[in-house]
């Protein structure tokens, strides 16, 4: 069997990395809200309970989204629907929550409505860049979480950034930001303890 040479084996390798985790171009939230949907019930398609992208080693938006919907009569009342290359690969029931211990079943009340979930993932990110902390940070890679908190009518989203920072340059997180999924108004933003950085 002839060798590979080590150049195309090694394109060859982040290749593979890259369709593993999806294209190396990241979707919105909204974008992969609109692909999970078709593979839900038409009568759940709009009841989006929580939306989760993963934050990506090959784009700086992510490319693979997990988005639960609250489905009556399927397992815990949810399903979750993982979008990745811009193409849903699993649909799954019952506990499907990422690190969050979840063992009580989906409930009505945790649907965002759509009328109040009108800032993507994009614009979140954005109106975060404009605080002084971030505006001439070097971001290179963010995770988005969205979901109904039990204190507030409106969904928050949850942006962990990642980027080049200090002598080394390395990649750290730079701090956890919430923005209101309604308005577009920044909640808040903490920059990460000292020894993340």
């Amino acid at each position: 069997m002839p060798k590979i040479p080590y150049t195309l084996s090694a394109i060859l390798l982040t290749l593979a990395c890259s369709f593993a985790q999806g294209t190396g171009r990241g979707l919105t939230a909204f974008q992969a809200i609109e692909l999970a949907s078709k593979s839900v019930s038409p009568l759940s398609s709009a009841n989006v309970i929580a939306v989760h992208g993963e934050r990506s080693s090959v784009a700086l938006n992510p490319t693979v989204w997990y988005v639960w919907f609250y489905v009556p009569g399927a397992m815990q009342n949810g399903q979750r629907v993982r979008v990745a290359g811009g193409v849903v690969n699993e649909v799954r029931e019952g506990l499907t929550e990422l690190g969050r211990a979840r063992v009580m079943p989906y409930e009505a009340e945790e649907v965002m409505l759509k009328s109040k979930l009108l800032v993507d993932s994009s614009e979140a990110l954005a109106r975060l860049r404009r605080l002084p902390e971030l505006a001439t940070a070097d971001i290179s890679a963010v995770s988005f979480d969205v979901r109904k908190p039990a204190t507030r009518l409106s969904p928050v989203w949850t942006v962990r950034i990642w980027g080049r920072s200090g002598p080394s340059q390395e990649e750290r997180l730079l701090g956890t930001g919430e923005v209101s999924a309604e308005t577009g108004e920044v909640i808040r933003y903490r920059r990460a303890p000292r020894w993340f950085r």
